[in-house]
């Protein structure tokens, strides 16, 4: 978990996507368990249908009981229309937060990139935005029917900070994050078709950039993720193809970030977006820098130009796609549970 304090985080929230899934109390127990011997803080998110197969509801109440702080069926793609319903109608109950992963899975089928010119001149078969979107304004519909809370993760598209906006403005209880990676690459970095830029959802393109931009600007998106997803050797040393989404960039993410946005976002804004309010939405507890509260933060040397390399990396994944870059900024310590780590 070194990695994580490397890129400064000291909180994280765990998707259910794991073998076994979470999706039962005595899972989301074990895992609030290990925080105790943790160097970081772990949350985990409960499966929202059982075996994340889109079918059959969880027992999201006991999950709730035990710690869970959302639900979610991460990059399902196939669930039911009246299944969402009753997920969204059940989580009521206890105002629980539903996590929802927006892709159309009948037109994303093979698709290893985004869909445009990109994709056309490298013969790669497109992932459309219109996956994205259409997912997001049939989940709106059933939002505004059923009610409930809907946090929509890892939006890509112009339209889609559109679709999310308009929602806001009709009063749906709705909240939005970004991957920090289609903050920060187009679907031109995929002409040298390294399948360690093969993610999901894909990189876009620069109006797309832009507009996301915007959103996180107006507070249309409140939040930056960095969906790591580490993937063995084995998963992405293959033809671009064959080669698994994912990437794990974790350690990166905030010296990433800060690089290429530092003219355009703020560092108060930033903080908000990467901290603030992730705490709010998961309804966490604020951490506050102040004397006699725990330690839980880290320090930042903006000024520090350092380069990726791989046999620095903390992480023992290697399919980290921005090896051999070099950035302005630095992590330099993290301070967590009282305890100092220096980097």
């Amino acid at each position: 978990f070194f990695f994580l304090l490397a890129g400064g985080f000291t909180r994280v929230a765990l998707t259910p996507k794991t073998q076994p899934a979470i999706q039962t109390k005595e899972a989301v127990g074990y895992i609030l368990s290990k925080n105790a011997y943790l160097p970081i803080e772990v949350f985990p998110t409960g499966a929202a249908t059982i075996d994340l197969k889109g079918a059959l509801m969880t027992e999201m109440i006991d999950m709730n009981k035990a710690g869970a702080v959302a639900f979610s069926d991460p990059r399902n793609g196939s669930m039911e229309t009246a299944v969402l319903i009753k997920i969204l109608q059940y989580l009521q109950h206890f105002n629980g937060l539903l996590i929802f992963y927006p892709f159309e899975k009948s037109i994303t089928l093979g698709g290893q990139m985004h869909e445009g010119f990109i994709s056309t001149t490298l013969g790669l078969k497109g992932i459309p935005a219109l996956a994205e979107e259409i997912a997001i304004s049939k989940a709106l519909d059933v939002l505004e029917y059923a009610g409930g809370k809907i946090h929509f993760t890892g939006i890509s598209t112009q339209k889609s900070k559109q679709l999310i906006q308009k929602g806001k403005e009709k009063g749906l209880q709705i909240t939005a994050d970004v991957n920090f990676y289609n903050l920060i690459c187009t679907d031109e970095r995929l002409v040298n078709i390294d399948s360690r830029d093969k993610v999901f959802p894909p990189y876009r393109e620069k109006k797309d950039i832009d507009a996301l931009i915007d959103g996180l600007l107006d507070g249309t998106i409140d939040a930056i993720v960095s969906d790591h997803i580490p993937q063995d050797l084995e998963s992405k040393l293959l033809e671009f193809d064959q080669a698994q989404f994912g990437m794990a960039a974790l350690e990166w993410v905030f010296p990433l970030l800060f690089d290429s946005l530092k003219d355009k976002i703020s560092l108060s804004l930033f903080i908000k977006l990467l901290s603030e309010n992730p705490n709010k939405i998961l309804k966490l507890s604020d951490v506050k820098i102040k004397e006699g509260a725990e330690a839980n933060f880290f320090v930042f040397n903006p000024n520090f130009s350092q380069k990726i390399l791989s046999i620095n990396r903390k992480s023992k994944s290697d399919n980290i796609p921005f090896i051999d870059e070099t950035l302005i900024g630095k992590i330099e310590y993290v301070l967590t549970k009282n305890k100092l780590h220096k980097f």
